[in-house]
Protein backbone atom coordinates (compact mmCIF):
# COMPACT_ATOMS: atom_id res chain seq x y z
CA UNK A 1 0.00 0.00 0.00
CA UNK A 2 1.04 3.56 -1.06
CA UNK A 3 0.57 6.50 1.52
CA UNK A 4 -0.41 9.43 -0.63
CA UNK A 5 -0.41 11.64 2.57
CA UNK A 6 2.53 11.41 5.71
CA UNK A 7 1.52 11.53 9.03
CA UNK A 8 2.74 15.47 9.85
CA UNK A 9 -0.61 16.41 8.92
CA UNK A 10 -2.40 14.45 11.56
CA UNK A 11 0.18 16.27 14.47
CA UNK A 12 -0.26 18.88 13.17
CA UNK A 13 -4.17 18.96 13.00
CA UNK A 14 -3.95 18.14 16.98
CA UNK A 15 -2.51 21.20 17.83
CA UNK A 16 -4.62 23.46 15.11
CA UNK A 17 -7.92 22.60 16.19
CA UNK A 18 -8.31 23.08 19.78
CA UNK A 19 -6.32 26.21 19.37
CA UNK A 20 -9.23 26.91 16.31
CA UNK A 21 -11.73 25.79 18.83
CA UNK A 22 -10.63 28.09 21.65
CA UNK A 23 -10.26 31.23 19.74
CA UNK A 24 -14.08 30.57 18.72
CA UNK A 25 -15.07 30.22 22.29
CA UNK A 26 -13.17 33.15 23.52
CA UNK A 27 -15.54 35.44 20.42
CA UNK A 28 -18.78 33.73 22.01
CA UNK A 29 -17.25 34.79 25.95
CA UNK A 30 -16.05 38.00 24.81
CA UNK A 31 -19.68 38.98 23.01
CA UNK A 32 -21.43 37.94 25.41
CA UNK A 33 -19.69 39.93 27.63
CA UNK A 34 -19.90 43.02 25.88
CA UNK A 35 -23.52 42.68 25.39
CA UNK A 36 -24.04 42.70 29.34
CA UNK A 37 -22.12 45.33 29.78
CA UNK A 38 -24.33 47.62 27.35
CA UNK A 39 -27.24 46.06 29.21
CA UNK A 40 -25.62 46.91 32.61
CA UNK A 41 -24.86 50.10 31.14
CA UNK A 42 -28.59 50.98 29.75
CA UNK A 43 -30.43 49.80 33.05
CA UNK A 44 -27.64 51.72 35.27
CA UNK A 45 -29.17 54.84 33.81
CA UNK A 46 -32.82 53.69 33.94
CA UNK A 47 -32.38 52.97 37.63
CA UNK A 48 -30.69 56.29 38.25
CA UNK A 49 -33.55 57.96 35.87
CA UNK A 50 -36.15 56.29 38.03
CA UNK A 51 -34.38 57.16 41.40
CA UNK A 52 -34.28 61.12 40.40
CA UNK A 53 -37.47 61.35 38.18
CA UNK A 54 -40.33 59.60 39.89
CA UNK A 55 -42.08 60.94 42.52
CA UNK A 56 -43.68 57.63 43.94
CA UNK A 57 -42.76 53.88 44.25
CA UNK A 58 -45.56 52.48 46.85
CA UNK A 59 -46.22 48.98 46.36
CA UNK A 60 -48.04 47.46 43.33
CA UNK A 61 -48.59 51.02 42.36
CA UNK A 62 -46.05 52.13 39.51
CA UNK A 63 -44.37 54.67 39.90
CA UNK A 64 -45.72 58.16 39.03
CA UNK A 65 -44.52 61.58 37.76
CA UNK A 66 -48.20 64.07 38.94
CA UNK A 67 -47.18 64.11 43.10
CA UNK A 68 -44.61 65.92 44.40
CA UNK A 69 -41.68 64.81 44.80
CA UNK A 70 -40.19 63.69 47.99
CA UNK A 71 -36.64 64.77 49.73
CA UNK A 72 -34.77 61.21 49.94
CA UNK A 73 -35.43 59.09 47.36
CA UNK A 74 -36.69 55.35 47.37
CA UNK A 75 -33.74 52.84 47.42
CA UNK A 76 -35.65 49.62 47.99
CA UNK A 77 -37.90 50.41 44.64
CA UNK A 78 -33.93 50.49 43.01
CA UNK A 79 -32.91 47.71 44.77
CA UNK A 80 -35.97 45.56 43.81
CA UNK A 81 -35.72 46.75 40.19
CA UNK A 82 -31.61 45.90 40.27
CA UNK A 83 -31.97 42.54 41.76
CA UNK A 84 -34.90 41.64 39.33
CA UNK A 85 -32.54 42.56 36.65
CA UNK A 86 -29.36 41.02 37.81
CA UNK A 87 -30.97 37.01 37.47
CA UNK A 88 -31.51 37.22 33.93
CA UNK A 89 -27.73 38.35 33.34
CA UNK A 90 -24.96 35.95 33.76
CA UNK A 91 -22.45 38.86 34.51
CA UNK A 92 -24.62 40.62 36.99
CA UNK A 93 -25.54 37.37 39.41
CA UNK A 94 -22.73 38.20 41.79
CA UNK A 95 -23.59 42.04 40.86
CA UNK A 96 -24.03 45.30 43.67
CA UNK A 97 -25.70 48.04 43.36
CA UNK A 98 -24.75 51.55 45.23
CA UNK A 99 -26.82 54.90 44.86
CA UNK A 100 -25.38 58.24 45.88
CA UNK A 101 -27.19 61.14 45.98
CA UNK A 102 -25.12 64.69 45.85
CA UNK A 103 -27.09 67.90 45.46
CA UNK A 104 -29.33 66.96 43.32
CA UNK A 105 -27.88 64.21 40.74
CA UNK A 106 -28.45 60.65 41.44
CA UNK A 107 -25.62 58.31 40.67
CA UNK A 108 -26.00 54.75 40.71
CA UNK A 109 -22.94 52.56 40.21
CA UNK A 110 -23.58 48.77 39.18
CA UNK A 111 -20.60 46.11 39.33
CA UNK A 112 -20.04 43.16 38.17
CA UNK A 113 -18.25 39.98 37.61
CA UNK A 114 -16.33 39.66 40.69
CA UNK A 115 -16.27 43.51 40.13
CA UNK A 116 -14.60 43.36 36.78
CA UNK A 117 -17.55 44.96 35.54
CA UNK A 118 -18.34 48.47 36.38
CA UNK A 119 -20.56 51.13 35.32
CA UNK A 120 -21.36 54.40 36.77
CA UNK A 121 -24.08 56.53 35.87
CA UNK A 122 -25.82 59.97 36.94
CA UNK A 123 -28.85 62.06 36.38
CA UNK A 124 -30.13 65.14 37.27
CA UNK A 125 -32.97 65.14 39.92
CA UNK A 126 -35.78 66.86 38.16
CA UNK A 127 -39.32 67.52 39.63
CA UNK A 128 -41.62 67.09 36.15
CA UNK A 129 -44.18 68.92 38.15
CA UNK A 130 -42.12 71.60 38.78
CA UNK A 131 -40.91 72.07 35.22
CA UNK A 132 -44.20 71.43 33.63
CA UNK A 133 -45.63 74.58 36.04
CA UNK A 134 -42.91 76.56 34.78
CA UNK A 135 -43.25 76.26 31.25
CA UNK A 136 -46.93 77.26 31.40
CA UNK A 137 -46.41 80.43 33.44
CA UNK A 138 -43.73 81.01 31.03
CA UNK A 139 -46.25 80.52 27.94
CA UNK A 140 -49.30 81.93 29.44
CA UNK A 141 -48.25 84.69 32.06
CA UNK A 142 -50.05 82.93 35.28
CA UNK A 143 -50.17 79.82 36.89
CA UNK A 144 -52.33 77.19 36.51
CA UNK A 145 -52.78 74.23 38.60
Amino acid sequence: MYKKVNGYFTVEAVYLIPIVLLLYVLVIVSGFYLYDRCVISQDGYLLAFRAGHFSDSAENYGEIIYADMPEEIDESYIRDRFSDRSKVYPYLREGELKIKVQNEEVMVTVSGFRRLLSVNKSVLRQNPIKIIRDVRRKNHGSEIP
